[in-house]
């Protein structure tokens, strides 16, 4: 699933990198919107490490799976530009 909000008062609901509180005041706006798009399942295989996994790169299976979702499937299905920061520094900025 992925999930793309959009606020008039402009917090963005995602709870990565907000509060409770800001998350809680964003999703009570009446002007706040969600567009929820629901994706097949997909089970990698064989042919999706051959072509997506860099191994040489020192990345684990896990990753390229999480990294190829990420940036092929949900970020161009909704037209999202991807920052280049990990989970792990936006937790740290916090």
């Amino acid at each position: 699933m992925g999930f793309k909000y959009w606020s008039w008062n402009g917090i963005s609901p995602q709870n990565d990198t907000i509060g409770p509180y800001h998350f809680f005041f964003g999703m009570m706006s009446a002007a706040t919107t969600v567009n929820i798009k629901i994706y097949p399942v997909f089970k990698p295989n064989d042919f999706f490490f051959e072509n997506h996994w860099r191994k040489d790169q020192g990345e684990e299976k896990w990753e390229a799976f999480a990294r190829v979702i990420r940036e092929e499937v949900i970020a161009k299905s909704f037209g999202f530009s991807l920052a280049e920061s990990m989970m792990e520094e936006k937790m740290d900025y916090k």
